[in-house]
């Protein structure tokens, strides 16, 4: 899995795409884990999605979603259309990174979670 991290103006955007799915696979859930930033929004959120943002103040935060019904799982397409909007803090010696998760499912009773796409700022 690879993502995209793209800035403008002080924020990142960053979406979870090129996922290597099995033929059946839909997406049933995700996790993104930001250090060194905070989450400004989530969109467009999927209709049937349960979406649980912890914009910690220690700067180190996530957001997690995950199906409610399983009509609602995304395809990719659906999927690489979510996008997060992250405000960087960078201090101390803390870097800005950001890290995500997707787990799939073929028949709602066993999940794979798909590795660990990330985006890092360049120097």
């Amino acid at each position: 899995m690879t993502s995209q991290c793209a800035h403008a103006q002080g924020t990142r955007t960053f979406s979870l795409t090129h996922l290597a799915l099995q033929p059946g696979e839909r997406i049933v859930g995700f996790r993104v884990d930001i250090r060194a930033g905070a989450f400004e929004s989530v969109a467009p959120m999927p209709v049937g999605w349960s979406i649980d943002i912890d914009n910690d103040a220690s700067w180190q935060t996530s957001v997690e979603g995950g199906i409610e019904v399983g009509s609602a799982a995304l395809g990719l397409p659906q999927l690489a259309k979510l996008r997060f909007l992250i405000k960087k803090n960078e201090f101390g010696g803390m870097k800005f990174s950001v890290a995500g998760t997707v787990t799939v499912t073929k028949d709602f009773e066993h999940e794979r979670e798909i590795g660990r796409a990330s985006c890092r700022e360049r120097v």
